[in-house]
């Protein structure tokens, strides 16, 4: 579907873009992630996708850089009138959203399958 990514896993399930960052990324560096950040949000605009799901799973500890990749996909969707929602997030991941205060724009919920079916309803 995308060129190689190696900080995100990337697919769209109806009009949801889906969303799930894939190891070691509290060290990311912005001009690493800046790449793969323009394919997520070229995929959005080209895919029609009105809401994004972030899975976050496979990352137990994650810091600004990945918090302002975030914030940017989610301008994008607050500019469709769309959804963000994360899930999975480890009891630090928790820690940091809501220190960032992020809890307050995202939905957070404990799995994918309760995350989706948010976005559904």
């Amino acid at each position: 579907m995308m060129g190689t990514m190696r900080f995100f896993a990337v697919h769209v399930e109806g009009s949801t873009l889906i969303v799930a960052p894939t190891g070691p990324v509290s060290n990311l560096v912005g001009h690493e992630v800046q790449p793969e950040l323009s394919q997520l949000l070229d995929l959005f605009q080209k895919e029609q996708c009105r809401d994004v799901l972030v899975d976050m799973e496979k990352v137990s500890f994650f810091g600004s850089v990945l918090l302002g990749a975030l914030n940017s996909i989610f301008r994008q969707v607050r500019q469709r009138a769309g959804k963000m929602v994360i899930c999975c997030l480890s009891g630090v991941g928790r820690e940091v959203i809501h220190v960032a205060r992020f809890d307050t724009l995202w939905e957070i919920y404990p799995t994918r399958e309760e995350a989706l079916q948010s976005l559904r309803s």
